[in-house]
């Protein structure tokens, strides 16, 4: 195994931080080598909230990685991408006057791009991606690629998305005590897309709903770019949390009743019971109903989903593709009838299936692993193209070593990791 060529990518989630290896082929599938999850409570929202105990927990998944994947040598360095709570895209707009050279260059559209950014950057709020969605030219003609077109005056308006300055600040402080590089950084809405969708797609406009264990992302894309974000901070970690409260069960057989048995619509369900160990062991097992257990799940998936259907509903006319559902909650039994009562567009799962080698193991297919394939896809290409810089080195030493693929599994998986 070329180590060299070897690509790692983290997901710090809310419930769990998961490390995956992997090879790029040469006919452009990766190759996976294996992956690490462990359980942590470090991350809230996107957000490192213990920064010493999560760059212990890092060291400790990179290290089960390396043992599994059999590498002689140590992790030095990763892919990541990120998201939370905060995030947002907001509109801006920048204008130039051409003056006496009256074409588009590419450092006007770069200062232009700049502009944009330093307008939505703050103390409150940190930049992590421009996106030009159009341009005007001359007051009058609209363009999406202005590059060398003729205008004396251009005005480009621009998503922008913000978030949370301590997503990144503490992401670094993180590995600044690992020891260990963040080689390049991503956003999760791009990263997923990445993993799920055509240029083509992109293009005529589609949706992707990411169900995550803290928080449920809306993602459109049109004219082949991002145009809008919208993130709730509920995720199919709070479906857990009601069944635990509402049975009076633990945490554990609340999350294996709600991967086995729960559905998404209450009207699809046969009512059967299921007798399940009492939080007190001097009280009797206690009886859950499949009905009210459907109950439950459809209220919060319900609450969930609310702010997103009312703003895809805006969007519905100009999108001509399709609706993804992605994420480790998106498996839960039914929920693409759920889905599908709330919108006119088709409504499927998220296939990151192309990517990947025919050798892979099935595991690798289900949704939770989208956000890593597509990290690990722009890891690479981000590696090809900066192959001529030198990795810096850490701020500190290492700290040392801590101890049919989409359909045959929806009923089998069901993770809730964000």
């Amino acid at each position: 195994m070329d180590e060299n060529n070897t690509l790692i990518a983290i997901d710090l989630g809310s419930t769990h931080i998961t490390a995956i290896a992997a090879q790029r082929q040469d006919e452009n599938t990766l190759k996976i080598l294996g992956d690490e999850t462990m359980p942590v409570k470090d991350i809230q929202y996107g957000i490192v909230t213990k920064t010493t105990n999560a760059a212990m927990n890092i060291n400790k998944c990179l290290k089960l990685l390396q043992n599994r994947i059999r590498l002689k040598n140590d992790i030095e360095s990763v892919f990541v991408s990120v998201g939370g709570r905060s995030m947002q895209m907001v509109e801006t707009t920048a204008k130039r006057y051409l003056g006496t050279q009256p074409f588009v260059s590419a450092q006007v559209l770069e200062d232009m791009r700049k502009e944009a950014e330093s307008k939505c950057t703050n103390e409150n709020h940190t930049v992590f991606c421009v996106t030009p969605h159009y341009f005007i030219l001359d007051q009058t003609t609209q363009v999406l690629q202005p590059l060398n077109q003729k205008a004396t005056n251009i005005e480009g308006h621009y998503g922008v998305l913000i978030g949370n300055p301590l997503i990144a600040n503490n992401l670094q402080k993180c590995f600044d005590r690992t020891g260990i590089l963040i080689e390049s950084s991503s956003t999760k809405p791009e990263a997923i897309a990445t993993a799920l969708l055509s240029a083509e797609e992109r293009e005529a406009g589609c949706a992707i709903i990411d169900f995550g264990g803290e928080t449920t992302t809306l993602s459109i894309f049109k004219d082949g770019s991002l145009q809008h974000v919208t993130v709730v901070p509920l995720g199919s970690q709070h479906i857990t949390n009601d069944i635990e409260a509402t049975f009076g069960i633990s945490e554990k057989y609340a999350e294996k009743l709600k991967r086995s048995k729960g559905q998404a619509l209450e009207s699809l369900v046969q009512p059967v019971y299921i007798v399940i160990p009492s939080n007190n062991q001097q009280e009797a097992p206690v009886r859950v109903s499949t009905k009210q257990l459907a109950c439950i799940i459809e209220a919060r998936l319900e609450e969930m989903t609310a702010k997103i259907f009312g703003q895809l509903k805006t969007w519905e006319p100009e999108l001509e593709g399709n609706l993804y559902l992605t994420g480790g909650g998106c498996m839960l039994a039914n929920i693409t009838d759920f889905v599908q009562k709330y919108t006119n567009m088709p409504v499927e799962y998220g296939s990151h299936m192309e990517w990947l080698s025919n050798d892979t193991p099935d595991e690798y297919y289900k949704p939770y692993y989208s956000q890593l394939i597509g990290t690990l896809i722009l890891g690479d290409t981000y590696r090809k193209e900066h192959q001529e810089k030198q990795k810096k080195k850490p701020k500190i030493p290492k700290v040392g070593n801590f101890m049919e693929r989409m359909s045959e599994h929806v009923l089998k998986f069901f993770e809730d990791d964000n």
